[in-house]
């Protein structure tokens, strides 16, 4: 084995190894909030609706003033000395805008990314299914109908597809 394809192989795993770091991290951060009880100060009417949207869209409760039990401080752009002392002095997370920009871009990032993944699977079983309806009547020596017959062919097309998709990455590598 010479030395290029060695180190292109160790390339190859630390850049899966920060892929993957990366998707904790956006997993770490989009549950930050989540089911937690947050307490917006300083804010606008405009910066309420914007920002109590966001927080919603975390799985957030979203208060107005710092109770007992609050997790975090969210300060708009008008913050308070007084509302960050006190948060200081209680050990609450103090979150600027941006901040919450990006726990909420992340939030976004892993709910995509799920969704994409519940879509694929459930567009594989569906597909595995329709190949086993039209195996059966095929084994039972039953004649297909011109319906049956094109979900046999997609069906048929679209596991070549996953095939070529799961072993695409075996040639790359090989």
């Amino acid at each position: 084995m010479s030395v290029e394809s060695t180190a292109y192989r160790q390339s190859n795993v630390d850049l899966i190894a920060r892929l993957h770091a990366g998707h904790a991290a956006d997993h770490a951060l989009a549950g930050a909030l989540a089911g937690r009880t947050v307490a917006l100060r300083g804010v606008t009417t405009e910066e309420v609706e914007t920002l109590g949207a966001a927080l919603a869209e975390c799985g957030a409760r979203v208060v107005r003033v710092l109770l007992p039990g609050v997790a975090a401080l969210v300060v708009g752009s008008r913050p308070m000395a007084e509302d960050l002392a006190q948060a200081a002095r209680r050990g609450i997370a103090i979150l600027s805008t941006r901040t919450l920009s990006a726990i909420r871009s992340a939030h976004r990032r892993v709910v995509g990314r799920e969704r994409s993944q519940i879509h694929a699977a459930s567009v594989r079983a569906l597909t595995r299914s329709r190949w086993d309806k039209v195996e059966r009547r095929m084994g039972a020596g039953l004649r297909l109908t011109p319906a049956e017959v094109a979900a046999a062919k997609a069906a048929r097309r679209a596991r070549a597809d996953q095939v070529t998709i799961a072993t695409s990455g075996m040639r790359a590598r090989a």
